[in-house]
C-alpha cells in the first residue's frame, strides 16, 4: 500500500499516512476544494478559515490556510519526486524556528506542514489543519487512492 510521508517542520515529527485515513465520502469536496485553492479567491474550509495555494505543476504544490482576519496559520508543502523545490522554499521563506533541515528533506511524496505566526492565535484550528493537511496530499497527489 501507498504512503505520504508527514512531516511537521516546527517540530521534526514526521509520521507515515495511508489513504484509508481519508473519508472516501470527502472525495468530491477535496476534489472541489484542490480546484478553488488555486484559484485567484482560494476556498474557505471551515468557519471563515480560508486557503490559497500555488503549484510547481506536475511535481508540487504549496497551501496556507488563513484565519478570518487573514493571518496565516499554517503552511503546506506537497511534493510528489525528490526533485521538488517544495522543502528549499518552506525553509527559505519561514518566520519561524524550524526543527528540520533545510538540506535534508524526507523521502517523497510527502507532505510538510509549518505552523505560522497564526498558530498561535488560533489554538482551535490545530484540531482540525493536521487532518485537511493529509487530505489536501492525497487528493493532490493520488486523488485515485482516496476514491
Amino acid at each position: 500500500m501507498r504512503h505520504i510521508n508527514h512531516i511537521t517542520l516546527n517540530t521534526g515529527h514526521v509520521r507515515k499516512t495511508l489513504p484509508n485515513e481519508v473519508n472516501k465520502s470527502i472525495y468530491f469536496i477535496l476534489r472541489r476544494m484542490r480546484k478553488e485553492i488555486f484559484s485567484s479567491a482560494g476556498t474557505e474550509i471551515i468557519d471563515g478559515y480560508t486557503a490559497k495555494g500555488t503549484e510547481e505543476k506536475g511535481n508540487g504544490a504549496l497551501i496556507t490556510v488563513y484565519d478570518r482576519n487573514g493571518v496565516p496559520v499554517i503552511t503546506i508543502g506537497i511534493a510528489k519526486h525528490n526533485h521538488s523545490t517544495i522543502w528549499k522554499l518552506l525553509h527559505q521563506t519561514t518566520t519561524m524556528p524550524l526543527k528540520t533541515d533545510p538540506t535534508s528533506p524526507p523521502e517523497a511524496p510527502y507532505v510538510a506542514d509549518r505552523l505560522e505566526i497564526g498558530a498561535l492565535m488560533n489554538m482551535e484550528a490545530m484540531s482540525w489543519t493536521g487532518d485537511f493537511s493529509r487530505c489536501m496530499a492525497w487528493i493532490y497527489l493520488f486523488p485515485n487512492e482516496i476514491r
